[in-house]
């Protein structure tokens, strides 16, 4: 199962992916907020534009991952997957655990920077599990890994 965890530098360039798909639209929601001169106008574009993030977030790291048998689009791009620690199908419970962690995993915030802290913990990790993967009891391994505990149902 070890080697099967060895992809550290897949996952970086995938969380870069990921994280600029998910980022796109609250991006683009708020340039127009962004644009004003007006203070009001400036707090209600952020709160909207996390409120999106938030949303298109749990969408594509919890939901859309779940339904594409633990596959980001970024993951599907690098020949990745995430499964839980078990050997299974990771599940919605494992997955928004993970997602709730990349607050922490993404520490600091600045480019070029971002997600420093989870990195040093992939590396620091026998099985290179990063904080949400600790926690949520889950490995990211390489596609082609077998997956045990038959069919997944959707929960």
């Amino acid at each position: 199962m070890r080697g099967a965890t060895r992809v550290t530098g897949r996952r970086v360039v995938q969380y870069l992916i990921d994280a600029f798909l998910v980022g796109l639209i609250p991006s683009l929601v708020s340039i127009p907020f962004d644009r004003s001169d007006s203070t009001f106008m400036h707090i209600l574009g952020g709160i909207i534009a996390f409120v999106v993030f938030a949303f298109i977030g749990f969408m594509y790291w919890v939901f859309f991952t779940h339904r594409q048998e633990g596959q980001t689009l970024g993951m599907k791009l690098l020949g990745l997957r995430v499964i839980s620690k078990g050997g299974g199908p990771a599940n919605m419970t494992q997955l928004t655990i993970r997602w709730v962690c990349l607050i922490l995993d993404a520490i600091p915030y600045t480019w070029p920077f971002t997600g420093l802290i989870g990195f040093i913990v992939i590396l620091c990790s026998r099985d290179r599990q990063r904080i949400g993967d600790h926690l949520g009891r889950t490995l990211v391994v390489k596609s082609d890994f077998p997956v045990s505990g038959g069919p997944r149902h959707t929960r």
